[in-house]
Parts: structure tokens; sequence; C-alpha cells
């Protein structure tokens, strides 16, 4: 639904050059992430893929609870 009011708004071509553009620079990070790890820090493997695996984690973005008493 949104990508339809997207494409009404903007276009479709806008759309998608705007996926095109994501996807590949998705890809680009997770290459030089891997260099970085591989080559820069000479890691091994196993710990090169916890790394990624960590790093790659989605991590809980709202609002938390805050800390303390809420008076």
């Amino acid at each position: 639904m949104r990508l339809g009011l997207a494409a009404t708004s903007c276009g479709w071509t806008f759309v998608l050059v705007v996926i095109v553009v994501y996807d590949s620079c998705q890809g680009v990070d997770g290459i030089t992430a891997g260099y970085y790890w591989k080559d820069v820090q000479r890691a091994q493997p196993p710990a090169v893929q916890f790394y990624q695996g960590l790093t790659n984690t989605p991590w809980p973005m709202g609002r938390q609870a805050p800390l303390g008493p809420t008076h």
C-alpha cells in the first residue's frame, strides 16, 4: 500500500531507483565488512562469523522503559 502511494507521488521509476540503490548498498556493506575483518584485523573465520552475527543482530530501537521510579 505504501509502495503504491510512493509510486503515485514520485513515479515508479523513482521508486525502482531507490530500491536498486538501497539493495546495492546492502551488498557493498557486506563485502566491505568481510574485507575489514579478514584482511585488516586478520581475524580467524569463526571470529569473523561471530562479529558479523553480532553486528547484524536486529537491536530494538523503540522507546525504552525509564530507569528508576516513575512518579
